[in-house]
């Protein structure tokens, strides 16, 4: 699926308000669709994958209650970074312009370039810090995998990488293991071995930007991305996916010359 903003960026942005704007209050969840929201199916026609590209997006995470907070999708800030017992490990990703990843010890001001590339998220297991990266960017794709870093002479040096076939956008850790979404749907990755398998695909993912996800049970995922929180349910050998929205904006609908789209209720 082509992204639909190399084709409708400029009506979108000259025209159309964000189909779902004024539903933007947060919510939460402990794994159960929240009141005054409903569950329905993924976009099936293109007029509905249009409306849910130019929509605001939702994120998920863990609330400081115990459950799961449902809200608007801010901006991705392109500088971030995780704290270490002796330094501070950067990353800065800048899209189509690059990225890089940086080591500032603990004792200076410095921070001294690690590698190059797109990182999206950091992980730690055992010695190693694990970087998440790659770029989608229109109709190219590429950089894709989780590069481990190893300490070396007072910084840090790549030793090997786990190539993925799909774009890293957040990652969910525990111990050796990863759950990472992608822009074409979610992977499972084992730090130890450095192998990765795909768990999920559903490539109209890719014109509405994943930025999180979260564990609720077992074996299910809440997905923020734009115009919904998508529950994913393990159903066998694959995974069904379940579009939560708000119920005054349970569909989304083009009107007018198609340059916006209106929110409408459940018939």
């Amino acid at each position: 699926m082509v992204r639909f903003a190399a084709l409708y960026l400029l009506v979108s942005f000259a025209f159309a308000a964000p189909a779902s704007r004024g539903e933007g209050a947060s919510v939460e969840t402990h794994g159960e669709l929240p009141a005054g929201w409903v569950a329905g199916a993924p976009p099936s026609t293109q007029e509905e994958l249009m409306c849910a590209n130019w929509a605001d997006g939702w994120s998920v995470e863990h609330s400081g209650s115990g459950g799961i907070s449902l809200s608007r999708a801010g901006h991705t800030q392109p500088e971030f970074s995780i704290a270490l017992a002796d330094g501070v490990m950067w990353g800065t990703n800048r899209g189509e312009w690059g990225g890089k990843i940086e080591w500032q010890a603990a004792d200076s001001n410095k921070r001294i370039f690690v590698m190059g590339g797109n990182p999206v998220a950091f992980m730690t297991f055992q010695d190693a810090v694990y970087v998440a990266g790659g770029l989608a960017h229109l109709n190219h794709e590429g950089g894709m995998q989780v590069a481990r870093l190893v300490r070396s002479d007072g910084t840090w040096k790549a030793d090997g990488a786990m190539k993925l076939d799909m774009v890293p956008q957040a990652v969910l850790q525990s111990g050796e293991n990863a759950v990472i979404v992608a822009n074409r749907g979610v992977i499972a990755a084992n730090l130890r071995i450095m192998q990765a398998s795909q768990l999920h695909r559903n490539d109209d993912w890719d014109s509405l930007y994943p930025n999180s996800i979260v564990a609720v049970g077992g074996d299910s995922y809440l997905v923020g991305l734009r115009s919904a929180v998508v529950k994913l349910t393990r159903n066998g050998a694959k995974f069904d996916e379940q579009w939560w929205r708000p119920a005054a904006c349970a569909r989304l609908q083009p009107v007018g010359a198609n340059t916006k789209c209106a929110c409408l209720p459940q018939p």
